[in-house]
């Protein structure tokens, strides 16, 4: 029916008149508008326009650029800062504040200070298990690993009861310090010890292990299967 309709030439002729008399009233709006509509016209496109934000021009949209990165500088500075912080505060806490050197009356392996432990009742109780019994009653602070095999009740593998124990000092020895009196403990073969270096202002720890003929005063670690010394 509307096909049939857009095909009667009358119909057209009027849809035709009705297109002309709008364009002919868009166009007659303005010139038929007094001084006062059109400078309140006028005066509404400037509160629009002025509310529109401005583009900024192409020498701002550069310092903006710039901007940004300086703040992204600025941001991981200080994240780096932070982290660096932070560091230095957990080297204090696990090295500085907590000195090695201290024994695990178990295993008699050198330990950090908190890495020791009381010995509560139930792992005394495990401790009597072991040859011989009275042996137990010596026993005031182990280690982390020791005491993971005490509450299982279990005797540690490298105590001294399984003869895992440090023979006589021969003699003729010099002076040596607590590592260098360990350095011919049965089971060094299977120990390392942890080392801290400072390496271009970076605290750093290394798993070492340490010589026999440098026991006095150094400490050295295997690179390529080589003793590296170091001061």
């Amino acid at each position: 029916r509307a096909a049939k309709l857009n095909s009667n030439p009358e119909v057209v002729a009027w849809q035709l008149a009705v297109e002309r008399r709008k364009n002919e009233q868009k166009k007659a709006k303005p010139a038929a508008e007094t001084p006062e509509q059109r400078e309140e016209r006028l005066a509404k496109r400037r509160r629009q326009e002025a509310k529109r934000p401005a583009r900024p021009s192409q020498q701002q949209q550069q310092q903006d650029a710039v901007d940004d990165v300086k703040a992204r500088r600025l941001t991981d500075n200080t994240v780096k800062l932070s982290e660096s912080a932070s560091a230095t505060r957990t080297f204090e806490t696990d090295f500085v504040n907590n000195p090695f050197g201290y024994v695990c009356d178990v295993c008699e392996r050198l330990w950090h200070m908190k890495d020791l432990t009381p010995v509560s009742s139930a792992i005394r109780e495990t401790l009597s298990l072991a040859a011989p019994p009275e042996w137990g009653e010596t026993v005031a602070r182990v280690c982390t690993t020791c005491k993971n095999f005490l509450v299982k009740q279990k005797i540690p593998l490298f105590s001294v009861t399984n003869r895992y124990h440090y023979p006589p000092m021969p003699p003729g020895l010099p002076v040596l310090n607590d590592v260098a009196e360990r350095a011919s403990v049965p089971n060094v073969q299977t120990t390392q010890w942890r080392t801290t270096i400072d390496i271009e202002y970076q605290r750093q720890t290394i798993n070492s292990k340490y010589c026999v003929g440098a026991i006095e005063t150094e400490a050295c670690y295997y690179t390529d299967h080589r003793a590296v010394f170091g001061q």
